[in-house]
């Protein structure tokens, strides 16, 4: 005999586990896009110049953790700017803009970036932790390589056909938090920025610190 009741039961039933294993897949889907598209954006190119009189002193490398204990993730990134093989600084061109970065002038380091670590524990006392600051690579023969607090130093020009602007310095950034669910929070953060500002052209000229 046909129960339309068990029948309709039925049909949300199957609805309710379709839906939920489309947007299981989706959110993966999502992720895996994610990771895709901060990897290219912190590291668009693909290998390196070789046989290069210098070292190539620009890299990317990432890690994704997990912990048991709380079953909580985090992701992780340190993305170094400096010369290449050739010694060409660490150069974006965006037609209004050409920006270039690396370690500062004197420092002796083979490059300087942006260190990042994100993550959440969603167990116990859920909470989300932060940790991003400058550093510049430092190599020892012994020790192998290391990054130390560091400013990362910057140069912008831009040209708009009547009037040119550069842009010359060094940022020093340095924060760390974390954020838990019952609103308790702890949050650091430093920033310093040095640098000079040149204008040339028919709008304005001046050069200011």
């Amino acid at each position: 005999m046909f129960n339309r009741k068990t029948s309709v039961t039925a049909s949300v039933l199957a609805l309710t586990t379709l839906v939920l294993a489309s947007s299981q897949a989706q959110a993966g889907g999502v992720g895996r896009q994610l990771v895709r598209g901060l990897t290219y954006a912190l590291s668009p190119s693909i290998g390196s110049v070789q046989n290069g009189p210098n070292v190539n002193d620009t890299s990317f490398s990432q890690r994704f953790n997990q912990n048991l204990l709380t079953d909580g993730y985090s992701y992780e990134f340190f993305r170094v700017f400096g010369d290449d093989t050739y010694g060409n600084r660490e150069f974006l061109n965006t037609a209004l803009l050409d920006i270039s970065l690396g370690e500062p002038d004197g420092s002796g380091f083979q490059g300087a970036g942006v260190y990042s670590r994100v993550g959440v524990n969603p167990l116990i006392i859920p909470e989300v932790y932060w940790d991003a600051r400058t550093a510049g690579r430092n190599v020892s023969s012994f020790l192998g390589a290391s990054s130390v607090s560091s400013p990362l130093q910057y140069s912008i020009e831009s040209n708009i056909g009547i009037e040119q602007v550069a842009i010359n310095g060094q940022i020093q950034m340095d924060s760390s938090g974390s954020l838990n669910s019952l609103g308790f929070y702890d949050i650091n953060f430093t920033m310093s920025n040095t640098g000079t500002m040149r204008t040339e052209g028919v709008l304005d000229e001046r050069t200011e610190d």
